[in-house]
């Protein structure tokens, strides 16, 4: 099958894909796995395609449901074990990530990859373990940053790492979900500060995250701070070509859909941009004109090309904001962890 053919394929027609007993759809699954995996297929939708099976495994072996969209998700989950027995958690939010769910609960959040990315998952792991610092002092001021592991999960079909979640954070995406689907300019603001101080980190450490986005970055309205926390699986040294990268990433950097390209600080500031953009309610920059309280220095920060460096960037980024919002000081956004995560 063509990429056309597959993923016209829709959700409810999954079966169609993956007919039989779990032990032919897992058997389907692993020739699809192999013959579209971005590693070995050059076809410019590869990774769309992966994810769309994918999700149709998912749905097919029972582990998830058609999307509807008139429907609220269940907030339920439930990981089978490897080695038997069962997990079930109570999420106060489920979102969809490249490779499986994005589940948030009250101290933690989950990021699941699905079978055939194991090597995500794994490298996932191995990177929140070899942080390092040339200091105390730069452990200190990077830290808080940084995500700590928790545990990981060998579930039938999937692996997950589980990830701490601080009580005063909420993940991005459910931050700007909260606010009806816009953050002002001002609170957009610090978190690209603080974006562009994990990008210093990474540039000092030599190697490109490449998957910065709302999913994979938890927020504290209170201390105006970030945790990087998910996506780790798809860092990659600064000079090397990456194993794999998510969808969004190739979206909004095409030039790394192309055979040869490596990674380099600027995809990373290319993410924090678009990122910010999200956040504002627009998902290119020329829909930045239309709102008139993003100030103008903002809007052209956002609407150029990031620099070479992210340290240059950062510099660039702290001029911006001086110019926007005049001396810096701590703006107070009045938004409870518990009030996002409220049952509706």
């Amino acid at each position: 099958m063509d990429a056309a053919e597959i993923l016209s394929i829709g959700e409810g027609e999954a079966l169609s894909l993956f007919p039989g007993p779990k032990s032919s759809i897992k058997k389907r699954f692993r020739e699809l796995a192999r013959a579209w995996h971005p590693d070995v297929n050059r076809h410019p939708k590869a990774l769309q395609v992966f994810a769309h099976i994918s999700r149709l495994h998912d749905i097919a072996i029972g582990r998830s449901a058609p999307t509807k969209a008139a429907a609220r998700p269940t907030l339920a989950k439930t990981w089978k074990l490897a080695a038997g027995g069962e997990i079930a958690v109570k999420p106060q939010a489920v979102h969809r990530g490249p490779l499986g769910d994005v589940i948030v609960t009250t101290e933690t959040v989950a990021y699941e990859t699905v079978t055939g990315f194991e090597d995500v998952s794994d490298a996932e792991a191995k990177a929140v373990a070899s942080f390092k610092f040339a200091s105390d002092a730069m452990r200190k001021a990077n830290e808080h940053f940084l995500p700590s592991l928790r545990r990981r999960i060998d579930a039938v079909g999937m692996k997950i790492n589980v990830f701490r979640r601080p009580a005063d954070t909420v993940l991005l995406t459910d931050l700007a979900r909260h606010m009806g689907g816009r953050i002002p300019p001002k609170h957009v603001a610090w978190i690209v500060s603080s974006l562009e101080n994990m990008a210093c980190y990474l540039n000092w450490l030599g190697v490109s995250h490449g998957a910065i986005s709302p999913e994979n970055v938890l927020v504290s309205p209170a201390m105006h701070s970030i945790i990087l926390v998910g996506g780790w699986g798809y860092a990659t040294p600064f000079g090397q070509r990456p194993v794999a990268l998510p969808e969004r990433t190739l979206s909004l950097v095409p030039r790394m859909a192309v055979r040869g390209e490596t990674a380099d600080p600027k995809v990373d500031l290319a993410l924090i941009r678009a990122t910010a953009q999200e956040l504002l309610g627009t998902s290119g920059g020329g829909g930045l004109a239309l709102m008139k309280d993003v100030p103008d220095a903002l809007r052209m920060w956002l609407s150029l090309p990031p620099r070479e460096d992210a340290f240059e960037d950062y510099a660039s980024w702290e001029k911006c904001l001086v110019e926007s919002f005049g001396p810096r000081k701590f703006v107070k956004l009045e938004v409870n962890p518990a009030d996002v995560y409220a049952a509706k």
